[in-house]
């Protein structure tokens, strides 16, 4: 091959330009579309001495609005806007669960197969028609919804308060947020499995709910709900007579009462009265 002297880019689409070097930048393109470009080598008097022809997309622009519409346990639904320029298809990258990456053509996708009250970061790649040069890739991070507790249970039903435990939910969740609805409300956040409520009417319906929340402090699972009744406050005196044909001494008067103790253990809540022995000790013969 003869001296070169130059090189002669040529491409349908933009003017076409002479260089002395054995590089040059083509601009002025589309995104995301296919070019053929024709290098020419030219001699002396612009004589041309070889050619060549090289065929390639440029990059595709990044996705722009990307935002989650939704989210329930186990999936994120993504949407976002076309972008400049021509896209072929859309591949969806998740962060720590590569085995969900999917492609789609659509301006939206359901991530799926999530672990609840996981954070994930989703990436939207553009793609060209040869399914190989990518954009920039735009990223977003979402929360999937925690999974509800389990086993809620009440104890400890007092005048204004009351005592509930239950089991974490499958998954993930940082806190949970304890409500009682009722004659008056109430709402705390907690890390445990366990709480106390209190401030509550005596002799009252409530409605309890515990709602597991993800890390972000505002994703939330459904709600697990019970009702209960606060206790009834009780002012009763009782007077019992005890027909006894032997004479009864101190040491049976202690076990009467805890056999009483005992019985009203059932009817009242606990530590609301005192049985005491008053009166004469008459023996009956």
């Amino acid at each position: 091959m003869g001296n070169v002297s130059s090189y002669r880019v040529e491409s349908a689409g933009f003017k076409n330009f002479t260089v002395t070097t054995v590089f040059a930048n083509v601009t002025g393109l589309e995104p995301g579309t296919q070019y053929s470009l024709r290098v020419t080598a030219l001699g002396a008097n612009s004589v041309e001495i070889a050619e060549d022809i090289v065929t390639g997309y440029t990059n595709p622009e990044a996705v722009t609005s990307l935002t989650v519409r939704s989210t329930t346990t186990t999936s994120i639904f993504l949407q976002w806007s076309e972008p400049i320029g021509n896209v072929f298809r859309y591949r969806i990258v998740t962060i720590g669960n590569q085995g969900n990456n999917m492609t789609v053509s659509s301006l939206f996708a359901n991530v799926t197969g999530l672990v609840p009250g996981n954070g994930y970061t989703l990436l939207v790649i553009s793609l060209a028609a040869n399914s190989v040069t990518e954009g920039t890739p735009v990223s977003i991070f979402n929360y999937t919804n925690p999974d509800t507790i389990k086993h809620l249970t009440v104890y400890n039903i007092r005048l204004t308060s009351i005592s509930l435990q239950w089991d974490p939910p499958e998954g993930s969740a940082a806190a949970y947020r304890v409500e009682s609805i009722g004659p008056s409300h109430s709402s705390i956040t907690v890390s445990t499995l366990f709480t106390e409520i209190s401030g509550l009417v005596p002799n009252s319906s409530y409605i309890v709910q515990v709602i597991a929340v993800a890390a972000d402090s505002k994703t939330e699972g459904q709600p697990v709900k019970t009702s209960v009744n606060t206790g009834i406050p009780i002012t009763t005196r009782i007077q019992a007579s005890l027909l006894s044909y032997v004479e009864i001494n101190e040491e049976m008067e202690a076990v009467i009462v805890d056999k009483l103790n005992i019985l009203v253990q059932k009817y009242l809540p606990t530590n609301t009265f005192t049985l005491r022995w008053k009166g004469k000790r008459r023996q009956i013969v």
